[in-house]
């Protein structure tokens, strides 16, 4: 779950609007963000790095219907994901997961 979590933030990540809709880029491919939540993302993306905009979407009881930052750890781990989905490919911290069990 926390994986999970990580992959959403990371791909919410628009780094520019066109026309109202919102773009991410990933290893220097444009992809369009079809979310409802697009816009939010853009203005938490415009202030914060991505361990802070982290934080602050599991905080975001409106946008869960909870405050999942009260999850003992669930930040941090979050937080630890998004750092290893940048170090490495996606489909590497995935194999590890379903080998090892720790997500």
């Amino acid at each position: 779950m926390c994986a999970y979590f990580a992959a959403y933030i990371l791909f919410m990540r628009p780094t520019y609007e066109k026309d109202g809709f919102y773009y991410g880029i990933y290893k220097g491919n444009q992809y369009k963000i079809d979310d409802t939540k697009a816009k939010y993302f853009y203005a938490l993306n415009q202030q914060d790095d991505v361990y802070t905009i982290a934080e602050k979407v599991l905080l975001d009881a409106d946008l869960w219907n909870n405050d999942l930052s009260v999850v003992k750890g669930l930040v941090q781990k979050v937080q630890y994901f998004i750092r290893h989905f940048q170090e490495e490919s996606f489909l590497n911290v995935i194999d590890e997961i379903l080998n090892n069990a720790t997500a």
